[in-house]
């Protein structure tokens, strides 16, 4: 006899009831139906993902997404980062250019002479000449011999620039010039003490900031304002007559300008200049000389320095 599987198939079935008269019920017979399903589903649900991988799973793509899109936006920020590093890499060489530029032009000193002379300097000029006759006279040119005397020349000058290159100087001056020679056994020397005016073109170099060459030429004009002569160291007026009033050429020379204060605005100049005189200054009514083509005039070279503000 088969034993119970159950206590209530025990009490379902009649004790002396035989194996083979045992029927299942109809709800045994669905839930041993049910069986294969279950053990299915089993088999189907441990093969498949948990929950938590499913969500994991369902949720990777969407971070994937993100991150490409973050990746996206890195690149699209990157991109507009890189268009503004260019652009500040394009303009900071312009601005350090710049910089330099101011630095070097803070740093670099600014002419000064030709500041000066842009705006145009008074000067005080004073100093010396050596000067001589010279006869130009056609029947006896070896009649006189001259030598050289010296005298003062001081007066006052403006300079003022035209361009880079260019500028005039226009110069008012006290000019003694004269000569010595020997006549009638006696030292004769002849001072005569003129006022001049002298107008010049210059031509400028700037050496560097503080000094500027130059090259000057022009033409001068002189009136007489008397006459001094002595013969053997005594004085004499037998030459007082014996001059006219009007002398007057060119005048060629060179030299340079040198600041002395930027702030005060000064700078000192040095000029050489050599005179040759044209007019014939012998009074023609005192003087009598063999040819009337004979003439005689002036020779003279001049040492100036000026103060210039």
């Amino acid at each position: 006899m088969r034993p119970c599987v159950t206590r209530m198939r025990c009490r379902m079935l009649p004790a002396a009831a035989a194996p083979s008269d045992i029927k299942p019920s109809e709800s045994e017979m669905r839930s041993i139906a049910l069986i294969p399903t279950l053990v299915a589903l089993g088999l189907a649900l441990g093969s498949a993902p948990s929950l938590a991988e499913t969500s994991t799973a369902s949720s990777t793509p969407s971070k994937t997404k993100t991150t490409s899109k973050t990746k996206t936006t890195t690149k699209k920020k990157s991109g507009k980062t890189k268009k503004t590093v260019t652009k500040t890499t394009k303009k900071t060489p312009v601005k350090r250019s710049a910089s330099s530029s101011r630095s070097k032009k803070r740093s670099k000193p600014k002419p000064v002479v030709e500041t000066l002379l842009t705006k145009g300097v008074i000067g005080l000029e004073v100093g010396g000449s050596a000067s001589y006759f010279e006869c130009d006279c056609v029947a006896q040119p070896g009649r006189l011999d001259y030598d050289s005397t010296y005298g003062l020349a001081a007066g006052i000058t403006y300079d003022k620039a035209i361009n880079h290159f260019l500028s005039y100087r226009v110069a008012g001056r006290y000019h003694a010039k004269g000569a010595a020679f020997e006549a009638a056994d006696q030292d004769i020397e002849v001072t005569l003490t003129t006022v001049e005016i002298e107008a010049s073109g210059v031509l400028r170099y700037m050496l560097n900031p503080y000094t500027t060459l130059v090259l000057m030429g022009g033409g001068f004009a002189a009136g007489l304002l008397g006459t001094e002569a002595t013969a053997d160291g005594d004085k004499v007026t037998s030459f007082d007559d014996d001059f006219g009033f009007l002398d007057y050429g060119l005048s060629i020379g060179g030299g340079g300008y040198f600041a002395l204060s930027r702030s005060r605005g000064l700078m000192a100049s040095a000029t050489l200049m050599y005179q040759h005189g044209f007019a014939n200054i012998a009074n023609s009514e005192e003087v009598q000389f063999a040819d009337e083509s004979d003439a005689l005039v002036t020779r003279a070279v001049r040492l100036g320095v000026g103060l210039h503000f």
